[in-house]
Parts: structure tokens; C-alpha cells; sequence
């Protein structure tokens, strides 16, 4: 299953999360990097998005709403919201 192919990695530092995120969207065997974009500068978020193009990997960064107006490397920046009665 999906579950069972997906890798969790819980970084102890953004340093350690932004490197996690880089190493994975270089790895030409991911197919889907999903990651906690909070903290990440513009200079970060464009080496990321440089390392998934190198391998051809997708790579999505969530940040919060309170970060919205910072600046980013993503090409479609877009919303997601929780919706009422949806369960994670």
C-alpha cells in the first residue's frame, strides 16, 4: 500500500528537515516528496526545488498561513484548509 511505501522523517532541527527534504528530492527512486515548509527561506525553498528538477522528483512544502506572504522558489503556490467533519 501507499502507507507501507511512504518513509516518515521526524528532523530534530530545521537544518536537519531542510537537508531530509533535499536528500529525498534527489533520490531518483522517490516519486512524491511531501514536507513541512515552515522556516524555509527563499534561498532554501529554490535549492529544493532545483534538487527535485535535477531528479525529476515532485516535491509539495506546507507552510502555514502565517507565512503566506513570504517569498518562495514554488511555482503554483496554492491554499489547502482543512474541512469541517473531515477526519486525518
Amino acid at each position: 500500500s501507499l502507507l507501507d511505501a511512504s518513509v516518515f522523517i521526524d528532523a530534530r532541527s530545521a537544518a536537519e528537515r531542510v537537508w531530509a527534504i533535499e536528500v529525498a528530492s534527489r533520490c531518483e527512486g522517490v516519486g512524491m516528496v511531501i514536507a513541512d515548509g515552515r522556516g524555509i527561506g527563499m534561498a532554501e525553498s529554490r535549492r529544493l526545488q532545483l534538487a527535485a528538477a535535477a531528479a525529476g522528483t515532485a516535491a509539495q512544502r506546507i507552510r502555514p498561513d502565517e507565512e503566506r506572504a513570504e517569498q518562495s522558489a514554488a511555482r503554483a503556490p496554492g491554499r489547502a484548509r482543512p474541512q469541517p467533519g473531515m477526519e486525518c
